[in-house]
């Protein structure tokens, strides 16, 4: 295993080197990267022209790499077929706007590789399998909470080519938001009221053409004190946690509204990302999770329930919070839990890590329970066309993860996030 043992801090800043260069000649560069906080940012690398006067401004072969947090390090690397023997400038640059990384090996040298391998072959041995295929598995995918959805009419208008590609599942997050649909407010009389105009003008067209909503019940209404900050500014956050009565009034109407229009057996997942804190303490979540769960099932007991959406493979990260969760659930062994749910982006290509999750309920009582990836892709970001998630790039990582997603029978289905 790489140990980095002679690495560097970087947050912000670049790091270079001037060098000659030779034309005609291919060199290598690399560097080794472990990023230390979640969704790290971005790292460009690459070759400048050294002769001019601001060579940060000259750029002659770069790449752009979104790097987030992961269990290990990775090597990251680009090619360069000169055509001009000049000075040149080797150059790593972190954006100090949010990234966080230990650097080495930052190396540059001659190599024979070649970047693109213009006539591949490959050899298949039809003989050797990795699971049986499974359709519905595999073709679910995930929506994000960007301020596009707030276009209610945006996302149905895609539901046609949903259900052309086969999808099975998607997932509706921020459902308790008043920033996307405004569900839970307050009569004169100071009780709780629910409107389901917004959300069905987007739920019910998915239904309409055979596709099952995941719903997530992430955001707490202005009405149960769920308040707008920074760094995103919307969704609704409740920092001193949620009152669970209110939290469970809320769930069981959108749950009962569902079921009164002939809706049951749905997957519904109580969180999204909480480790940072916006919903309270890693116990406070935990509780909420019991309210949750156990406000699903009293409407619909063929409902699967889980959560809490972590956002990370790796178990050691935000340990805390994978303890107090599972703590409670040994605690209070009433509340429901059928599935864990993760969330996993960039260098990672399987989907093993949720053996480690599935291990650690093991440990606390609660025996193969299924793991969900609610969220997975290169990165987390919505990127222009050409960007690596637009490209054939992106395509090798997904039809990998995919793969080895057919090999993993804890996994019931991953969700494609875009």
């Amino acid at each position: 295993m790489y140990e980095g043992s002679n690495s560097v801090y970087l947050y912000g800043g670049a790091v270079g080197q001037r060098v000659t260069l030779e034309a005609g000649k291919k060199y290598k560069l690399s560097v080794m990267l472990y990023p230390t906080v979640f969704y790290a940012g971005g790292v460009s690398m690459g070759f400048y022209d050294g002769t001019k006067e601001w060579p940060g401004s000259n750029p002659v072969k770069t790449t752009d790499v979104r790097i987030d947090w992961t269990n290990s390090w990775a090597e990251y690397s680009l090619i360069y077929e000169c055509d001009k023997t000049q000075e040149y400038i080797a150059e790593l640059y972190v954006d100090g706007g949010a990234c966080e990384t230990w650097a080495d090996n930052f190396i540059i040298a001659e190599t024979t590789e070649d970047e693109i391998i213009n006539n591949p072959s490959i050899d298949v041995d039809y003989n050797v399998t990795n699971g049986e295929y499974n359709k519905d598995k595999l073709l679910n995918i995930s929506r994000g909470g960007y301020f596009v959805n707030r276009n209610r009419y945006w996302m149905p208008s895609y539901y046609d080519k949903y259900a052309e590609d086969g999808i099975n599942m998607v997932r509706m997050d921020w459902i308790l938001s008043d920033e996307y649909y405004h569900i839970v407010s307050k009569d004169n009389e100071g009780n709780f009221k629910y409107d389901f105009t917004y959300l069905d003008e987007v739920i019910l067209p998915l239904l309409d053409k055979g596709i099952t909503p995941y719903m997530c019940m992430t955001g707490t209404p202005e009405v149960m004190g769920g308040v707008i900050e920074p760094p995103w500014g919307f969704v609704g956050r409740k920092r001193d946690g949620v009152d669970l009565d209110e939290l469970s009034a809320a769930v069981t109407a959108v749950v009962q509204h569902y079921k009164d229009l002939g809706y049951t057996g749905w997957y519904w997942e109580s969180h999204n990302e909480p480790e940072s804190g916006e919903w309270g303490s890693a116990n406070q979540v935990a509780q909420q999770y019991g309210a949750f769960a156990k406000a699903v099932k009293s409407v619909d007991p063929t409902a699967k329930v889980g959560g809490i959406g972590f956002r990370n493979g790796d178990v050691n990260k935000d340990a805390g919070w994978k303890t107090a969760f599972f703590s409670y659930l040994q605690n209070n062994p009433d509340v429901p839990l059928d599935y864990i749910s993760i969330h996993e982006y960039n260098c990672v290509t399987t989907f093993s890590s949720g053996d480690v999750y599935q291990s650690m309920a093991e440990e606390y009582g609660r025996a193969n329970v299924p793991i969900i990836y609610s969220e997975y892709n290169y990165d987390w970001t919505v990127n222009s066309p050409g960007s690596n998630k637009d490209t054939n790039f992106n395509a090798a990582y997904v039809s990998k993860r995919l793969f080895s997603a057919l090999g993993q029978d804890n996994v019931d289905y991953v969700f494609y996030f875009t």
